[in-house]
């Protein structure tokens, strides 16, 4: 994989123009979103994500992007990590749900690029700085808050009943789906909320202890 080679793209009638899709779905690394603005003709660098898998999670971002109605029953400010208002509002737990529409909405010529080869946070932050819509997880200066004594983390402390226990990521993916019912993209996403406020440890890419 060549860093800067084009991932996805399309035309500004929402035409596929290239797609190597197929090429990422197993790869790790940083990809970046970019599109014309429909007002001013501007091409801007809209988000940017890391990902063990980029090729997965840039189709789930397709789907909503193109299968997704813009909604406007969102109840909370959809704010950058800039502290800038992007102007809409969003559910918390459906942020990809209700951004992608909004986008689609505003921007064509939507293209996702590979931007590095490793899935490293400071490089995503060093690559988002003028991105329109990126978050690091939540609005810039707001701190995540997850609640320990839900029913998610409660699982995932059960599984740690003496300490120093550790499990592959298929494993806890294979337990979190079994007993919380929630698809693989849900079960990384409640894997990575654990990391940020340590509630998992990771020990190196595959392996989670507490």
């Amino acid at each position: 994989m060549k860093i800067g080679e084009i991932i996805y793209e399309e035309d500004k009638n929402g035409n596929i123009v290239v797609s190597n899709l197929e090429n990422y779905m197993s790869v790790e690394g940083i990809w970046t979103l970019h599109g014309e603005n429909k007002e001013t003709g501007v091409d801007e660098l809209l988000n940017v994500g890391k990902e063990k898998a980029i090729g997965q999670e840039i189709l789930y971002d397709i789907a909503c992007l193109h299968h997704l109605k813009v909604r406007s029953d969102g109840d909370e400010n959809y704010v950058n990590q800039f502290k800038e208002d992007c102007g809409f509002k969003y559910k918390s737990g459906q942020t990809q749900e209700y951004l992608y529409p909004i986008i689609a909405s505003r921007y064509c010529s939507l293209r996702f690029v590979y931007a590095y080869d490793k899935s490293d946070g400071n490089k995503e932050r060093e690559l988002a700085k003028d991105s329109i819509f990126w978050r690091n997880g939540s609005p810039y200066g707001v701190k995540k808050k997850i609640n320990l004594t839900s029913k998610p983390m409660q699982v995932i402390g059960d599984l740690f009943p003496n300490g120093g226990e550790s499990y592959s990521i298929e494993e806890l993916l294979y337990i979190i789906g079994n007993k919380l019912g929630y698809d693989v993209r849900q079960g990384k996403k409640l894997i990575r909320d654990c990391l940020k406020v340590g509630f998992l440890i990771q020990m190196d890419e595959t392996t989670f202890t507490r």
